[in-house]
């Protein structure tokens, strides 16, 4: 089986219950990580377990990075075939209800370069895939990111992330928030990479992203024929640290990148 086929076959296998995890949301039992909302339910356990399951069934000597379950331990380097899962990104999202903005993503990657990825939406059945130089499609139709040329026309997403990192964080959003358009953060770190993918949105700036947050939408966006970098313009590390992730249409990247690195100098 295809990777890329493995990833939309899962998707169809837990969409049902995630959507029905969803609904029961308030009979959930939840736990709190690393801050009080950081979030963790029912059903990142049980998409993450499933994953492992049938990793183990089809491709048992693949490597798992993933954020729940003791899988979140990773080198800089990362050899071989290795997959990637983020069993709900935006869980605060699918737990309180603010809107259904959540997700489930996953990537595959050989020796550190992603090869394949997919996003699942689970409320709205919408299935996000892309493979290495053969496109990202939705639901089979292709996707193309915006042809917006300026950033006061742009509408860009930012992410203020947890309460002890907002203040570091502010440096790379500030640039953003001044200079575009319009302004929106959704709370879901892969969702704002496919909305860029999707063109409904023209960038997405975050100062600091894990695998699992990262590596299912950065194959969308460029494959959807946007472009992704460090803050620096340096290509993302999918498990190295980075300066800075940014993904754009491509034709206001730099405009974004120069209004950053100008605002940076002086902080």
């Amino acid at each position: 089986m295809k990777e890329v086929d493995f990833i939309k076959s899962f998707f169809d296998e837990v969409r049902e219950t995630v959507v029905d995890l969803y609904k029961r949301r308030s009979d959930l039992g939840s736990s709190t990580k690393s801050d009080p909302t950081d979030y963790l339910t029912q059903a990142d356990l049980y998409v993450q377990r499933c994953f492992h399951e049938r990793l183990q069934k089809e491709f048992p000597s693949d490597f798992l990075i993933g954020e729940e379950l003791g899988f979140s331990n990773y080198s800089d380097n990362v050899d071989g075939r290795a997959w990637i899962i983020d069993p709900i990104d935006g869980t605060a999202n699918f737990l309180r209800a603010y809107f259904p903005i959540f997700c489930v993503g996953v990537a595959f990657c050989i020796n550190a370069e992603i090869s394949a990825s997919g996003v699942l939406v689970p409320i709205t059945g919408e299935i996000f895939l892309a493979e290495k130089g053969a496109g990202a499609y939705m639901n089979g139709s292709r996707l193309s990111v915006s042809n917006t040329d300026s950033l006061e026309k742009s509408c860009i997403q930012v992410d203020f992330g947890r309460r002890e990192s907002r203040k570091e964080r502010l440096s790379y959003i500030i640039p953003p928030v001044l200079n575009s358009g319009l302004v929106r953060c959704y709370g879901s770190a892969i969702m704002s990479f496919v909305f860029v993918a999707v063109g409904s949105s023209d960038a997405y700036v975050h100062s600091a992203l894990k695998p699992w947050d990262l590596a299912p939408g950065i194959l969308l966006v460029e494959e959807a024929g946007g472009k992704t970098s460090q803050i620096d313009g340096s290509p993302i590390k999918v498990f190295g640290k980075n300066k800075g992730v940014i993904a754009t249409n491509g034709i206001i990247h730099d405009e974004l990148l120069r209004s950053i690195n100008e605002y940076l100098k002086h902080v």
